[in-house]
């Protein structure tokens, strides 16, 4: 009913508005009448018209604000765009890259011969947006850390270095920076077998086989597999192209053989060359052709006969007879004139001799009748104490660091 509203100012003063026209008690206070006033549903009614005004100006100024400041950020100097980002860690320096560079130069491209460091350095300095070569360049300081056993491996932090953790974490963080399972390229490629390596140093060998994995995965799509890829076989190009898939080929060899799992590669017909100059690389590379030459002896039947899974228990099937067997042990005992060569390369070659003798003697004694008196030691139950003794002999005609340089391959053997 009417005579149950109020008036407002009435209400404050605590008097009764009569509802005259005017109302003479308000009136008299000087207040405004309400009592005829459409009363409003109650409830919330919003935000008022002046709190509104004032939220759509606060927006307003800091849009304006955000605009100045990536105006400014654009025009300061020393600032640039995402895409030219140096892509290097902040406590990685060219200076760490160059350092670990030289280091492999020195000491493992002749157990590594794919990339050219001088040609990789100068793409770190002139293109500072290259993720790929940052990657590639990042996994093999690492790799060149662990597999020579460095201080900077055995640690996560080092004063005044850069630790083999640190350059891996750098990898996987360029690595995120483009879709790099999307690019099939040889830098991409020797990226995961750096990878592979470190892990493999680090006794990670699930991670390192998964590495290898895709480092052949990688070959497969450069079609590393087929033989006419490689015409002409003179060019420099396809010459690394076959130094790549042969390092791969004895990488799966010693890996599968070692940890029982299948592989993939066969070889191809092609076989690293030698230079013909007489420049420091025919030295290096007549070493890395004398190895790959000596794993040509694990073709895939006979190493999946020793220890891939679908092999074992078939090799009788496979026509290895008596005397390809004595032959192969003959021609292995046979060592060639390599004194021309660095102290790590005679070792690697020395010991894969051995560690090959081994693998042939174990196929022959689960196929062939042996004794310990046999004429012919490929069929002597002595022979693996033969072979240790010439290991052993080869180790202390050796400085340990030519030894150490092997990693976790010299280790398994």
């Amino acid at each position: 009913m009417r005579s149950s509203w109020r008036c407002d100012g009435c209400a404050i003063r605590r008097v009764r508005c009569n509802g005259g026209k005017p109302c003479q008690e308000c009136q008299k206070r000087s207040l405004a009448c309400t009592f005829l006033r459409v009363q409003r549903k109650r409830g919330p009614k919003g935000p008022r018209v002046s709190t509104s005004e004032k939220i759509k100006q606060i927006q307003e100024d800091l849009y304006s604000a955000m605009l100045t400041s990536a105006s400014a950020d654009e025009n300061s100097p020393g600032n640039s765009s995402p895409e030219t980002i140096p892509p290097q860690h902040a406590e990685i320096t060219h200076e760490d890259y160059i350092k670990y560079l030289d280091i492999f130069k020195e000491r493992l491209y002749s157990v590594w011969p794919v990339v050219d460091c001088d040609e990789l350095i100068h793409k770190l300095l002139i293109h500072e947006a290259d993720y790929e070569s940052y990657a590639l360049a990042a996994s093999l300081c690492a790799a060149t850390i662990a597999q020579m056993r460095l201080p900077e491996h055995d640690t996560q932090e080092i004063d005044g270095g850069v630790t083999s953790s640190q350059f891996i974490e750098e990898v996987h963080r360029l690595r995120q920076l483009f879709e790099y399972r999307e690019i099939v390229s040889i830098p991409s490629l020797l990226t995961s077998f750096f990878l592979h390596i470190f892990y493999a140093n680090a006794e990670k060998i699930r991670s390192a086989g998964s590495l290898l994995r895709e480092a052949i995965g990688c070959a497969f799509g450069l079609r590393m597999h087929e033989s006419e890829s490689y015409l002409p076989t003179y060019s420099h190009e396809n010459q690394l192209k076959i130094r790549i898939f042969w390092i791969l080929f004895i990488s799966e060899r010693t890996y599968c053989i070692q940890n029982d799992t299948p592989m993939m590669l066969q070889p191809i017909e092609y076989l690293p060359e030698v230079p013909n100059d007489e420049t420091q690389d025919r030295k290096l590379l007549s070493a890395f052709v004398s190895l790959t030459q000596l794993f040509v002896n694990l073709d895939g039947e006979f190493a999946r006969s020793l220890y891939g899974r679908s092999g074992k228990g078939c090799g009788s099937c496979l026509g290895y007879h008596r005397d390809e067997m004595s032959t192969a042990q003959r021609d292995l005992c046979t060592e060639k004139d390599d004194s021309d060569l660095r102290e790590s390369q005679q070792v690697d070659i020395a010991v894969t001799r051995q560690w090959i003798r081994t693998l042939l003697w174990q196929y022959t004694v689960s196929h062939f009748p042996v004794s310990c008196n046999s004429e012919d030691p490929a069929f002597s139950s002595l022979l693996p104490a033969q072979i240790a003794k010439e290991t052993l002999s080869t180790f202390n005609k050796f400085s340990p660091g030519a030894i150490k340089v092997h990693g976790y391959g010299m280790v398994s053997t």
